[in-house]
């Protein structure tokens, strides 16, 4: 629901514990969504976020 109101075509997709993809920006931004802000303080997260991305800027809202 979150995604289609923000626009985004696709559904959102869990990319890990506590996290979820929402979607690309038209100018490619990857759009994540954090449930509690300790889903981000796991070792190596923001890598792993990339890495779903395929590399693209990500933005992380919490």
């Amino acid at each position: 629901m979150i995604g289609t109101a923000a626009g985004f075509g696709t559904a959102p997709k869990l990319a890990a514990e506590k996290v979820w993809r929402l979607g690309d920006t038209p100018s490619g931004r990857a759009v994540f969504l954090a449930l509690e802000p300790t889903a981000l303080t796991g070792d190596g997260i923001i890598a792993s976020l990339h890495q779903v991305a395929l590399g693209s800027d990500i933005t992380i809202c919490g």
